[in-house]
């Protein structure tokens, strides 16, 4: 029973988990993408990772 338990909370955590990386990926990504374009008009560019 407790082993069935300790699963449940682990696949719950991995959920929360994927989905918070997925969240930050996607701000990370916004955030790139802001600051690629600020930087192109001071001349400087941001090679792609």
């Amino acid at each position: 029973m407790r082993g069935r338990l300790f699963f449940k909370t682990l696949n719950l955590l991995c959920t929360y988990l994927n989905a918070f990386i997925v969240i930050l990926t996607v701000r990370y990504q916004n955030e790139m993408l802001r600051i690629k374009d600020g930087c192109q008009n001071d001349g400087f560019m941001f090679k792609s990772l």
